[in-house]
Formats: C-alpha cells, sequence, structure tokens
C-alpha cells in the first residue's frame, strides 16, 4: 500500500492503523505512512482526534506526533482530556454489563464541581460523563515540543503554543 500510494492505498493505511486490534499491525502501518507525512493521513488522524472511541484517539496522537508536524499542536490540545459518556444497562435491560460510551469535546474544565464526571438517570440506565486524559496525546505534544511538557494543563499548553507562535512569527517573516 505504502509503494501504491493513491488516496486509497493511504486511506487503508489510516483505517487499518486506526482499527486493527494488534497494536503491531498500528505501528506497522505507521512506520508506513511516516515517510512520505501524506497530507490525507495527517487530516485523517485530525479527524479521529474527535472520534468517540477512546483508543483511536490516543491512536490518532501517536501517529500525529510521530509525523512531526508542529501545525496539529492546537488540535491535540484540544484531545489532551476528552469526555466520554459511560451508559450502565439497567438491571433487567437486554443485558446487566452493557457498557456504550459516547464523546464529548468539553474536557471536564473547573465548571463540574465533581471533576467531569456527572450522573444521569432514566430509564435506558445510568449515564456518567467520565474524564479521560489521553496519554498518547501528552506524548505527542511532548515530542512536538521538543522536549517540553505541561502535563495535562491544557491552559498551560494554550499559552505555550501561543507563545511559541509569537516567537516564532517574526522569524517565518525575515525568511522570506
Amino acid at each position: 500500500l505504502q509503494r501504491i500510494g493513491t488516496p486509497a492505498a493511504v486511506d487503508a493505511l489510516v483505517l487499518v492503523a486506526l482499527n486493527d486490534p494488534d497494536t503491531e499491525v498500528f505501528h506497522e502501518c505507521i512506520d508506513r505512512l511516516e515517510p512520505d507525512r501524506p497530507a490525507a493521513a495527517v487530516q485523517a488522524f485530525l479527524k479521529a482526534l474527535e472520534d468517540e472511541n477512546n483508543v483511536r484517539v490516543n491512536r490518532a496522537a501517536n501517529a500525529l506526533g510521530r509525523m512531526g508536524d508542529r501545525q496539529v499542536m492546537a488540535p491535540l490540545i484540544a484531545a489532551l482530556i476528552t469526555q466520554h459518556k459511560v451508559v450502565i444497562a439497567p438491571p433487567g435491560g437486554s443485558s446487566p454489563d452493557t457498557i456504550s460510551t459516547s464523546f464529548q469535546r468539553d474536557g471536564g474544565g473547573t465548571s463540574n464541581p465533581l471533576g467531569g464526571m456527572t450522573l444521569a438517570t432514566g430509564g435506558n440506565g445510568r449515564t456518567f460523563l467520565q474524564t479521560v486524559p489521553n496519554r498518547e496525546v501528552l506524548e505527542a505534544l511532548t515530542r512536538l515540543s521538543g522536549g517540553t511538557s505541561f502535563g495535562y494543563d491544557q491552559r498551560a499548553w494554550r499559552h505555550w503554543l501561543t507563545q511559541e507562535q509569537r516567537t516564532t512569527a517574526p522569524e517565518n517573516l525575515q525568511r522570506r
């Protein structure tokens, strides 16, 4: 697929990277995409940062970090902490141990006194909002920043990125 290099081949590598349960297959796909850094792959991984499935969020972040494009730092910062809806079926439902998840890009924030965890009840079971810090996102940010890390502090990352953009903007103008 790497040698074919068509948009369909790139899409197939991205699809397998995000979805194959074998992590070795994931790493092999990224090894194949990394040298060429196809724009379509970068765009697909950026979109996957918003996925409902947290494994895909982290795989996308890992891929973006390995591709080395610092232009993706703002979306990575947004995906540093995500919220997922977890629904636990009620007793007597289709299956008492059924859990389903969905994604919210809220990040928890300070407006929630429970630190990102909320509970809602209803006829369909209990729904929790679970705040998840994404380790692969943090590792990608640390890699792309040249070793700088602010942990899971999105505000500090945003401030740092703003400062970085201010310092590099005059340098880019001088090169022209």
